[in-house]
């Protein structure tokens, strides 16, 4: 399961992290998403989820 996951990651051109960030976003049932950090280049990782998710489709759903 992680290999598809993994692959799907590399499909949308991101990491395995931001994809699980951009699936905590993009779910309805989630109100809040914590997004973790102790240096400033991992603000930008995690931000990353962010375009991840405005890209988010049934299908990248589906395939979660």
């Amino acid at each position: 399961m992680l290999n598809d996951l993994a692959a799907l990651a590399k499909t949308l051109g991101c990491t395995q992290a931001q994809l699980a960030l951009a699936w905590t976003i993009a779910n309805k049932d989630v109100s809040v998403a914590l997004l973790g950090f102790t240096k400033l280049e991992q603000i930008h990782e995690n931000l990353k989820a962010v375009e991840v998710m405005r890209n988010w489709t049934q299908d990248t759903e589906d395939k979660c």
